[in-house]
């Protein structure tokens, strides 16, 4: 075979005269080298079919290949707006949720102002013990009348000081939103009491005014009752009229 990839062939010895027609030889010729057009045309062929076949198989195995997993779709880097939040959200407060807080307030100050009154009676009646008693003496008042109405002034002070202890343990026992629906209600029911109590102006020693400022209100039951208290005072108002 040639560089060109064309087989050579020997010559082979023919008995064909010199006499033979030049058109015999170039069938011959023609006949002998006509196999070798298969063979060429594979072997110039061979190389473009094995490319085409590789580029076939890495396109298949890249198309089978798992592909990375994007940052969005990973879950060490999803963002907390993508994870469902549950958010606990506090029953509103009715009216007899916002009677029973106000009755434990109530409780809470007058347990709280009994403490300090009594603290505060104790601690002056010691500190006021320790005196001379000469120098309680004013406009010719008996010194012991002096310093009983000193320890009397210190019990009512530490009295009114109560409350404010009072209020912060209350505040501290309650949720901040139950708070919050307690003011909107406490807010609401004053605004009721305003409205529907009677006029004072017209009371009278056989018609007084019934529980003016509605603390005797202790649940809704009390709350109606104190609404009849209110029609049936101002009928008898008219009727006296």
């Amino acid at each position: 075979m040639s560089r060109h990839g064309f087989a050579v062939m020997k010559s082979v010895p023919t008995t064909c005269s010199k006499t033979t027609h030049p058109l015999m030889r170039c069938a011959r010729l023609h006949i002998q080298r006509q196999p070798l057009a298969p063979r060429i045309n594979s072997t110039l062929q061979q190389p473009n079919f094995n490319i085409s076949t590789q580029h076939r198989l890495a396109s298949t195995i890249s198309s089978q290949a798992p592909q990375s997993p994007t940052p969005s779709a990973s879950p060490s880097t999803s963002t907390p707006q993508s994870k469902p939040t549950t958010t606990t959200q506090e029953p509103p407060l009715l009216w007899d949720g916002f009677f029973k807080l106000r009755r434990r307030r109530r409780l809470i100050n007058t347990a709280s102002s009994t403490v300090t009154g009594v603290s505060s009676f104790a601690l002056g009646t010691a500190v006021l013990s320790g005196q001379n008693m000469e120098n309680f003496g004013f406009a010719g008042v008996d010194p012991m009348f002096v310093m009983g109405f000193m320890s009397l002034g210190i019990f009512f002070g530490g009295w009114l000081v109560g409350p404010v202890l009072g209020g912060g343990i209350w505040r501290a026992s309650v949720v901040s939103a139950r708070r919050a629906q307690y003011t909107i209600k406490e807010r609401d029911f004053f605004e009721r009491i305003k409205r529907f109590r009677v006029d004072p102006t017209s009371s009278s020693v056989q018609n007084p005014v019934p529980d003016y400022y509605g603390e005797k209100i202790r649940n809704v039951a009390g709350y109606r009752s104190w609404l009849k208290d209110q029609r049936a005072f101002n009928k008898k108002r008219q009727s006296f009229v």
